[in-house]
């Protein structure tokens, strides 16, 4: 797991979490792009808090071993995934 920043916006980027959604087989997930924690934020997204990939400004690469890994699915659970991305941006660049 490692981070991919657009070309410019190395220096915005502070670091990146992926959650596993864990609710039962064939329950949604609400599409969602947008501030988290905030009033706008749909309810829905409270399964999506099992982090299972990190990534910060500086990390390098994660890389399980061969003979590991971590589980993500399967028939009987969620295949949805949440990516949160956390910036900062002091001098508010657009």
């Amino acid at each position: 797991y490692s981070g991919v920043i657009a070309e410019g916006n190395e220096d915005l980027v502070h670091h990146m979490e992926v959650f596993h959604c864990q609710v039962p087989k064939g329950q949604k997930i609400p599409y969602y792009s947008g501030p988290a924690e905030n009033e706008d934020t749909p309810k829905g997204l409270e399964p999506c808090r099992r982090v299972i990939a990190a990534w910060a400004m500086g990390a390098q690469d994660m890389v399980y071993p061969e003979e590991a890994g971590v589980s993500i699915g399967g028939q009987d659970t969620s295949r949805f995934a949440l990516l949160e991305v956390h910036y900062n941006n002091p001098e508010r660049k657009s």
